[in-house]
């Protein structure tokens, strides 16, 4: 399924809302819990034992596997632990626009 959200350079890892998490196929017990900390402060997250697999509409054959992270929220966070590590992304920000290539 499509998953629209901000390249997050301040996310340390990929964060999607938590009503993602049946749409993406996983049960609560698929997911662990942990505590940790977000713009907003302490938060707790859950994250799947198991890897999903997305790609860019434009770079279908660029694919990569992560463990996402689930929290209360509307907006998915892509962040750099996952997603900034599969692409260089750049940032011009007179520009307010940034670039995603692969590597």
């Amino acid at each position: 399924m499509p998953v629209l959200g901000l390249v997050d350079s301040g996310a340390d890892d990929s964060c999607f809302p938590d009503g993602y998490a049946p749409l993406m196929g996983y049960a609560d017990s698929d997911l662990e819990s942990f505590a940790g900390t977000q713009a907003g402060g302490e938060a707790i997250f859950r994250c799947a034992k198991q890897p999903v697999e997305a790609w860019l509409p434009e770079m279908p054959e660029r694919r990569i596997k992560f463990q996402p992270t689930f929290i209360g929220g509307r907006q998915a966070l892509w962040g750099r632990g996952d997603f900034f590590a599969a692409f260089r992304i750049s940032f011009d920000e007179p520009e307010r626009s940034f670039e995603v290539t692969p590597h």
